[in-house]
């Protein structure tokens, strides 16, 4: 054996001349004199030693395997040794019952920060916050419809896809309740969800998605095994979940990647543009170009899907000229490429095209015209503004859409979404004699009873129609209470040009005339 740097070497049975010759040599039974061959020569006998091979990719696949039970075992184990914790002599039996039929799960969202979600008899109680699971029901299957609403028009628009029928539509729209996420581990986006539909005193979400997609990308770009609060193995197990799914959960595989993607694509299409669209593009894919991560998008329908939104949401958002999607153009986006020569000044399309466009429009998009008693997410908003500022512009342009101008009772500009926000300087604001984390000597104790209730966020429709949103952008006050509820920057601007501008040119026009 040879020793080079503390690595052991393995002599070679054959000696260098005999190699490059080609010759049979016996170096291995003469050693560690010189070969046969080299003595009969009387030439130097030259040993070499090599490092041996090292293990096979299926020996450190299956160590890996050990390694990712063993961490999942003893995730389980310590759940069960909360409950058991919980479940203390001295309490009364009223609460004994509730703590033993009641399960509690873990998410880290920081150094010695956690959120404790605890299901028990019709309340999941986050910390010391409980929710009615009833509402919570309620709020997931307005998401849930919303999901079935944009697969149907993906469907519709996109004309290669032969994937989603109504029993995609149908299970995808079910699978977001609170028993499937809260029992498939599916937290972070369990959270997400909950958020956005109740007002979760002190919690400052936009720092928990922050922490998570630093945590890929730091592990993915650094090749780490481990980040600040997660590990590879917890970080996959929360995106897609405890249940065995095919292809399996590795971290960065291609389940990983499809549920990180949707969790971060629900994300814009719940709270908007502003920070979650720029983490997704500059942050997410930036990271999976860095390291070379490709997805066959043609074979995975639901990246394919989300990648034919986001292109719609990229030119929304940026307010460009519309994207190739290599197909005849469907009439949302004609309308769209109507709107920007509108707002840019260089229109060149005739009324007979806008109109018909804008009534196609109008039909395609009108499952996401309907109101809500919860909060309305981002993407409805949008959809009824965009259709309703069209509709307006269609009918200065050729009077003959007064029957839609009548029927949008929901149009966007009608609802105030105006939403509190909370800004402390930590994830849950410290000092509360109500707060359920107590740091006690680097551990955390959690107290059995719960203080905070949380409220859904529930909306109040003005009884405004879409001929009173004009007539209220007549004066000042109106005009700047209507241009703050635009949901983005083509819609302000497709306001300004429609509604501020276009109106005052008929009202003078209707002066002069008069």
């Amino acid at each position: 054996m040879g020793y080079a740097d503390g690595v052991v070497k393995k002599a070679l049975k054959t000696c260098s001349r005999c190699r490059r010759n080609k010759i049979k040599c016996d170096l291995h039974l003469t050693r560690p004199g010189p070969c046969t061959a080299c003595a009969k020569r009387g030439v130097e006998c030259v040993a070499e030693y090599v490092v041996p091979h090292k293990r096979s990719h299926d020996l450190m696949g299956i160590i890996d395997g050990v390694v990712e039970i063993g961490m999942i075992t003893r995730e389980i184990s310590s759940e069960y040794s909360y409950l058991v914790e919980g479940c203390t002599e001295n309490v009364v039996d009223s609460t004994r019952h509730r703590w033993l039929n009641s399960v509690s799960k873990v998410l880290k969202v920081g150094e010695e920060k956690y959120v404790f979600f605890t299901l028990s008899d019709g309340t999941l109680t986050i910390n010391n916050c409980s929710l009615k699971v009833e509402e919570i029901e309620l709020a997931l299957k307005e998401f849930g419809q919303l999901v079935g609403d944009l697969l149907k028009l993906y469907a519709l628009w996109e004309v290669d896809q032969q994937v989603v029928s109504d029993t995609i539509v149908g299970e995808r729209s079910n699978r977001y309740c609170l028993m499937t996420l809260f029992e498939n581990d599916e937290l972070p986006l369990l959270l997400c969800l909950l958020n956005f539909y109740f007002d979760i005193p002190g919690l400052v979400y936009c720092r928990v998605f922050d922490l998570i997609l630093d945590e890929f990308c730091v592990m993915a770009l650094e090749d780490r095994s481990a980040g600040r609060c997660y590990d590879r193995v917890t970080l996959s197990k929360f995106i897609v979940g405890r249940k065995g799914h095919e292809g399996g959960t590795h971290f960065n595989g291609e389940v990983f990647v499809k549920k990180l993607t949707l969790y971060l694509f629900y994300h814009v299409v719940l709270y908007g543009f502003d920070h979650y669209m720029d983490c997704f593009f500059d942050r997410y894919i930036r990271t999976l170009e860095q390291v070379r991560k490709k997805i066959n998008i043609e074979k995975n329908w639901e990246v394919k899907w989300v990648n034919f939104y986001i292109k719609i949401f990229d030119l929304v958002g940026n307010t460009v000229s519309p994207v190739c999607f290599d197909k005849e153009e469907f009439a949302f986006l004609k309308v769209v490429e109507y709107d920007m020569e509108l707002i840019w000044g260089e229109g060149n399309k005739t009324d007979v095209d806008l109109l018909k466009a804008c009534h196609k429009n109008y039909q395609d998009m009108k499952s996401l015209l309907k109101s809500s008693c919860t909060r309305v997410p981002f993407l409805k908003i949008f959809s009824a503004q965009f259709v309703a500022l069209n509709v307006i512009l269609a009918h200065n342009v050729g009077g003959e859409m007064l029957e839609q101008l009548e029927e949008l009772t929901y149009h966007g500009f009608n609802v105030d979404h105006e939403y509190e926000t909370r800004n402390g300087d930590d994830l849950f604001n410290a000092g509360d004699k109500n707060d359920v984390l107590r740091e006690c000597q680097g551990t955390v104790e959690v107290l059995n009873v719960v203080h905070k209730k949380v409220f859904l966020r529930q909306v109040n429709f003005e009884d405004l129609d879409l001929l009173q949103v004009v007539v209220e952008a007549l004066s000042p006050e109106g005009c700047e209470t209507l241009r703050k509820r635009c949901c983005c920057k083509l819609i302000e601007s497709l306001f300004e040009k429609v509604v501020v501008e276009g109106m005052k040119e008929e009202v003078d026009i209707s002066v002069r005339e008069w």
